[in-house]
């Protein structure tokens, strides 16, 4: 029975960490029955073997909780900027809404008013709707 343990510390990198807990549990189970029934071997050795292993694995699963975690935030981050975006580009479409006058459909941001007098207002220049800030959006969207 002592052959199916190993004397040294066996350092298993390539299988999954499921893996390398469950062969470390049963290594240490066989440990203990082989103890509990007197079985001559390499105990101390085994025992320490194993626990470098679960060593290993738990600084692995550590490293891992701490990249996923960064991975978190940095995604977390990258949703608030382009929520922030889209709030901008929303802001923007309303500000150049198009406005009706004289029949045509012009951009009400970019078309020129000027006040003639408390209630009245003269049209100085008129900029078609879809305006070029307009253009200009959808095409970096299109991009």
């Amino acid at each position: 029975m002592t052959d199916d343990i190993p004397a040294k510390p066996v350092v298993i990198r390539k299988r999954s960490i499921p893996d390398r807990l469950r062969y470390a549990s049963q290594t240490l189970l066989k440990v203990v029955d082989q103890i509990a029934n007197g079985t001559p071997g390499d105990h101390c050795g085994t025992l320490i073997g194993t626990s470098f292993t679960l060593d290993q694995t738990a600084d692995e699963i550590e490293q891992q909780q701490a990249d996923t975690a960064s991975e978190y935030l940095a995604l977390a981050q990258h949703t608030d900027t382009t929520c922030e975006a889209a709030a901008a580009l929303a802001r923007v479409r309303a500000l150049h809404a198009p406005v009706q006058h004289m029949g045509q459909t012009w951009c009400g941001a970019c078309s020129l008013r000027r006040t003639t007098g408390p209630k009245s207002e003269e049209w100085v220049a008129f900029i078609p709707h879809p305006c070029p800030t307009l253009g200009a959006l959808d095409t970096a969207q299109e991009a």
